[in-house]
């Protein structure tokens, strides 16, 4: 079944699920980083913050969902937001906009660090690269099975 097609209730309790997931990540991303002892570096520092940023946005969206799910008014309300075909055709351009800036971006930088760091216009290419691909197979699968 498509997320498109799923009904409302299944798409929260999904969402907990997924928020739920990004708290667990979030925790082992953060003890990881700890354990290791190396918060001084850059690996470590990274960890620790994307360990932290997982955490927060699971909590948040956790909290907001199972708000939602419990009061049958804030449930209608998002139910009509999140069905209304107006909200589903900007969701569907900001995200065509989005990765057409993004490929942009990612093309543009790629260029300029060509003149700086091979290694480092070599992982943008791939990058760029695999947002293309990832663009047509999902249209090729979307016109076929959508």
């Amino acid at each position: 079944m498509r997320i498109g097609k799923m009904e409302f209730n299944k798409r929260m309790h999904l969402r907990v699920n997924w928020s739920a997931a990004c708290v667990a990540a979030g925790l082992a991303l953060l003890i990881g980083s700890m354990a290791a002892g190396h918060l001084d570096d850059l690996g470590g520092s990274f960890l620790a913050g994307a360990g932290a940023g997982l955490l927060a946005a699971g909590v948040v969206l956790l909290v907001k969902t199972l708000h939602t799910l419990r009061d049958p008014e804030k449930q209608r309300v998002a139910r009509i937001e999140e069905e209304d075909e107006r909200n589903l055709l900007i969701d569907m351009r900001s995200s065509q906009w989005t990765l057409f800036v993004g490929i942009l971006v990612l093309a543009v930088a790629a260029g300029v660090t060509a003149f700086f760091n091979r290694d480092m216009m070599h992982a943008l290419s791939a990058v760029l690269l695999l947002l293309i691909a990832v663009k047509w197979i999902s249209m090729v699968v979307l016109r076929r099975w959508g």
